[in-house]
């Protein structure tokens, strides 16, 4: 019993720290298979990055991809989110449908997007970050099929996300609302 103090003493704050730097310096990304993630990035013919391409480009490489178990693209943009009172300017994205099922993030609250509105006519529907939930709604769970007004479009929030700090390493920030792509 004596020797078990001791032991327990050191055994339970290493474990601690242990924890703590892997969570946040090791793996801070905790999705779906994080560790087989990867990013590509396009060259043009002249060598310069294209920091964006066509989204036909995209379905061309998903559809060929035989490497890959999923494929999923994100562009940053900004959002202009008007409210009563002002508009908010958020960070914002693009993502293409499957993005977070691709993650295994599932939506806190609603669903996210889907195949469905991503088609030309679709109805606008967008998702929400946690945060700005938390921010601007107070954590409301009424807000979901609410009509809201982005970039002068009015369209329905479907999804709340849970906290994420970044989808992808170089990646800035978490956006703090998605659109489909």
């Amino acid at each position: 019993m004596a020797a078990a103090l001791p032991l327990a003493l050191g055994i339970g704050p290493t474990t601690a720290i242990f924890s703590v730097v892997n969570g946040a310096l090791l793996n801070p990304y905790r999705y779906k298979n994080a560790e087989r993630l990867a990013t590509f990035t396009v060259y043009s013919a002249e060598q310069f990055r294209a920091w964006r391409f066509p989204a036909s480009a995209f379905v061309d490489f998903k559809q060929q991809n035989h490497t890959f178990d999923d494929m999923f693209g994100l562009v940053w943009r900004d959002v202009h989110f008007t409210r009563p009172g002002g508009t908010h300017d958020l960070s914002g994205a693009s993502a293409t449908p499957g993005t977070f099922e691709s993650l295994g993030i599932p939506p806190l609250l609603g669903r996210s997007l889907t195949d469905e509105d991503a088609r030309p006519g679709a109805p606008s529907v967008f998702v929400i970050s946690y945060r700005l939930w938390t921010d601007l709604f107070h954590r409301d769970p009424n807000i979901l099929g609410t009509t809201q007004i982005l970039n002068s479009t009015p369209m329905t929030l479907v999804g709340i996300m849970p906290q994420l700090r970044r989808l992808l390493r170089r990646a800035r920030p978490c956006s703090e609302g998605y659109l489909p792509a």
